[in-house]
């Protein structure tokens, strides 16, 4: 669950909805100098199912320490679950898609592979599971490689943007992968930009691609009111872009004083809303 605060209220957004946001702007992104993202489809799939394992785990909200759990309150191994099960699925489904999670899972545990320097580096406490994924993320390249209908998308230099990414160096080889996982970033912070909370402020983003071997910009955010956000340089194909997202919201009163089987109860008692975000140039 992603949990927003207000004076007397907790409004919840499962990590699924959120997911689909994600999705939402990937299907919308290649406006202006941005080019499409390119093997469109599984890029889509990979935002739009980025945190399909968290499914089960969010079909209810949790408590922790007397507040209601957040993404980040899980402990390593549900985490880690909730990761390679997600990772799994996609996988199963489009092996690029696959590919692309198996990199954003090991990634926040690695500053989106040096995306996000305010992230703090867990690669230690998740080693195991960042070795994994990382083995994957070479297997999948190779076996995409030596499929045909990604013949023109991975090669050789894939493996070596990865290999550098795996170093802790930046890529010196243009790798239309690595810009489709960064692509992939900036999607899930603008989500999280969104849905995190209620009083927005304005922020930039950094490690933003335009298109694979073109420089990065850097995004400036601004809300404009509560659920409207300005984009400078704008980089999807229509403005305003509606990213509306489904939540429920619980009165602070049902929740602080009582136990998780209340908060259950006050959650599923609680209308499922819409908030209309809007993102424009």
């Amino acid at each position: 669950m992603i949990v927003a605060e207000t004076a007397d209220a907790y409004r919840f957004v499962t990590q699924p909805e959120h997911a689909a946001q994600v999705g939402r702007f990937a299907e919308a992104w290649g406006g202006g100098v941005f080019a499409e993202p390119s093997p469109r489809a599984p890029v889509v799939m990979a935002a739009a199912l980025h945190d399909a394992g968290w499914h089960d785990y969010d079909l209810a909200p949790h408590l922790v320490d007397g507040a209601p759990a957040s993404v980040l309150d899980t402990t390593r191994e549900e985490w880690v679950a909730f990761y390679d099960n997600g990772i799994d699925a996609v996988t199963a489904r489009d092996p690029y898609a696959g590919l692309l999670c198996a990199m954003h899972g090991a990634g926040v545990r690695r500053r989106r592979y040096g995306t996000h320097s305010d992230l703090p580096d867990t690669s230690d406490e998740f080693a195991a599971f960042v070795r994994a994924q990382e083995s994957r993320q070479l297997s999948l390249v190779a076996r995409l490689a030596a499929d045909g209908r990604y013949a023109d998308h991975v090669d050789g230099a894939d493996r070596r943007a990865l290999e550098a990414l795996h170093d802790g160096r930046d890529p010196s080889v243009e790798s239309e992968l690595v810009c489709n996982y960064r692509l992939l970033q900036t999607w899930d912070r603008l989500s999280l930009y969104c849905c995190t909370t209620i009083d927005h402020e304005a922020t930039r983003l950094g490690g933003v691609p335009v298109a694979p071997g073109e420089p990065d910009v850097e995004l400036s955010v601004r809300p404009v009111d509560e659920t409207t956000f300005a984009i400078d340089p704008f980089p999807f194909d229509e403005s305003p872009l509606s990213v509306p997202v489904r939540t429920r919201t619980v009165p602070r009163d049902a929740v602080d004083s009582g136990t998780e089987a209340d908060l259950v109860r006050s959650y599923y008692a609680a209308p499922v809303d819409t908030v209309a975000f809007t993102v424009r140039g």
